[in-house]
């Protein structure tokens, strides 16, 4: 990449988090109030994939609204789930993104978010381009398929050339397993049954482990 671009995309992405942690204390400060702002607006962002400008933007884990719903201690929980998280979950920005997707499917449920991008990759290889037979099969198998063969994500999720890659890179270990074979892989954390508070709780364990071991999932 040009470094003259890469700067710029750097700059980019700087000014979108202090957008994002400024948002994120105010409502530390008004969490009460009902005055809250959505940290994960105004946070656009560009990254480059094999010469193609994609922006990306923030996805909270988990929505306010839902916290107060299922919080024991809501300043506590929210300072978990929103303090220095930026760039923990960022999809491409577009139409019937991701982010909007896995709201409409699964009500935010990362687990079942990662278990649906876990089936893009039996189809999409590395090399692998958006042809009708390819667009049949992730509508046929993947939940979210409508936003993953929108061209710019489906290049970006490509762009990680397998599961266990996207996990790596994209530093999400803590909210997966491992296999018998040392891969990522993912799987519900609760039955689909189970209540959503067993899920949320669930939820700020595994955040817990992300904030704790950030930067051990990533292998050298």
């Amino acid at each position: 990449m040009n470094q003259v671009i890469e700067g710029i995309i750097q700059k980019d992405k700087m000014l979108a988090e202090e957008k994002y942690n400024k948002k994120v204390n105010y409502n530390l400060k008004h969490l009460k109030d009902d005055e809250d702002e959505d940290p994960d607006k105004s946070t656009l962002y560009k990254c480059d994939v094999d010469g193609l400008t994609i922006y990306l933007a923030q996805d909270g884990l988990c929505g306010l609204k839902e916290l107060k719903v299922h919080s024991e201690n809501i300043e506590s929980d929210y300072k978990l789930i929103r303090e220095g998280m930026f760039d923990c979950l960022v999809w491409p920005a577009y139409a019937m993104s991701i982010n909007q997707m896995r709201y409409a499917k699964y009500r935010d449920r990362l687990d079942l978010t990662l278990i649906d991008i876990q089936r893009f990759y039996i189809f999409v290889k590395p090399d692998t381009e958006l042809t009708l037979e390819i667009t049949a099969n992730i509508f046929k198998e993947c939940e979210l398929g409508r936003s993953y063969v929108f061209p710019h994500t489906f290049y970006w999720l490509r762009s990680f050339k397998n599961f266990n890659d996207f996990i790596k890179d994209r530093n999400l270990g803590a909210f997966v397993d491992k296999d018998e074979n040392d891969q990522f892989i993912a799987k519900e954390w609760i039955n689909t049954e189970s209540s959503e508070k067993g899920y949320f709780k669930e939820l700020l364990r595994r955040v817990e482990n992300y904030k704790t071991h950030k930067f051990n999932f990533i292998e050298v």
